[in-house]
């Protein structure tokens, strides 16, 4: 619980920049502030602190991306794969999800009588 609290306070006006950037929709609460799995982070902060850059695989879709993340590479989880996401400054505030797609779109089926009449 403690390294939750401290990621809030490091984050601070990174995050409320993040989700206050004029969405129209409804968000999490400030007062809240930002989900993300106590384990990301402990990683996150581990990897820094050692100045190394490594892919950190991970099923957590659900994290929100904090600025601490910015510069490392997500192996993200999209059901049947990791998909590797490299975490930019416009990610911040996102989830980890929304960068792996899970379902692949094959295209629309063509117009049938269109290939019969050639």
């Amino acid at each position: 619980m403690r390294r939750l609290v401290y990621a809030r306070r490091q984050a601070g006006s990174c995050i409320r920049e993040a989700f206050g950037r004029g969405v129209l929709r409804m968000g999490r609460s400030l007062k809240k502030g930002p989900f993300c799995d106590e384990y990301l982070i402990k990683k996150v902060e581990a990897l820094n602190a050692a100045g190394e850059k490594r892919v950190i695989k991970t099923w957590s879709r659900r994290s929100t991306i904090l600025p601490i993340f910015v510069g490392h590479t997500f192996a993200v989880h999209d059901g049947r794969k990791h998909v590797p996401v490299y975490i930019t400054e416009d990610m911040v505030g996102h989830k980890l999800g929304e960068f792996a797609p899970t379902r692949t779109f094959k295209g629309h089926a063509g117009d049938e009588k269109a290939s019969r009449s050639r």
